[in-house]
Order: C-alpha cells, then sequence, then structure tokens
C-alpha cells in the first residue's frame, strides 16, 4: 500500500503543515482570520511504500510473502466459494488503518458496539 505525505507551507506567515490527504483548496493560513490572511499552498509531496511482512494469513489458511501473492490468494478463495455457494463472492484486502472500512469509532470499543447494536449486529468482544 502507497501513502502520501503533502506539506503545505501560508503564503504570508510560511506557517508549514504537514496533511496525508491532498487538499489543494485547503483556504486560509488561520481558518477565524484573526492572526493571518495568508492562503496555504501547496510546497511538496511524495508517496511511500509500506513494506509487506511474510506471514501466516488465517485468511487464506497460508503464508504469503507478498501483496500480490495475498491478493491472488484471496481471489481463489472467492472462486473456491463461489462454486460452492453458487454466489458471487469477491474477496478484497482491508487495510486495518482504514476506521472507516473496519467501522471503528474514535470513542473506542463502547462506543462501536452501541453503533452494532444499534444497527443489529452482534457486539465485538475483546478477545474476538
Amino acid at each position: 500500500m502507497s501513502s502520501f505525505l503533502f506539506e503545505y507551507r501560508c503564503t504570508v506567515c510560511h506557517r508549514t503543515v504537514l496533511s496525508h490527504t491532498r487538499d489543494d483548496s485547503l483556504g486560509p493560513c488561520d481558518p477565524t482570520l484573526t492572526t493571518c490572511p495568508g492562503r496555504l499552498k501547496r510546497v511538496w509531496s511524495f508517496a511511500y511504500h509500506r513494506g509487506f511482512v511474510e506471514h501466516f494469513n488465517a485468511s487464506v489458511n497460508r503464508p504469503v510473502s507478498s501483496m500480490r501473492q495475498f491478493k491472488d490468494a484471496l481471489s481463489r478463495e472467492g472462486e473456491k466459494y463461489s462454486e460452492l455457494t453458487g454466489l458471487d463472492v469477491n474477496y478484497q484486502p482491508v487495510d486495518p488503518t482504514d476506521t472507516r472500512a473496519l467501522n471503528i469509532t474514535s470513542e473506542g470499543l463502547d462506543s462501536t458496539n452501541r453503533q452494532r447494536v444499534a444497527n443489529g449486529q452482534a457486539p465485538v468482544t475483546p478477545d474476538g
């Protein structure tokens, strides 16, 4: 998975801001417009790739040593279950840092469980 880092600098006070999202419309340096009337402008950016650590993956029940190998194994598992069930199964890797995709709230496990129960889902227990 690739990640990006962007640096923005104020055109007036030269204050810098780092961000993981590209947003060339960040607007004023100071949102309240009380201390600096300048606007943020992107100065530089770069992408970096996090390494893949070889490990045993329970989803595919085998060791995987690259993201490509993992995606291929997920695809084979999906095809296998598609044949068994007659339903179209398309497994995709999930980024464990993507809290939105994992439905994790910033308020912690109690809040997440309240939200899950309200949506008719079983609560998550600390041990799985």
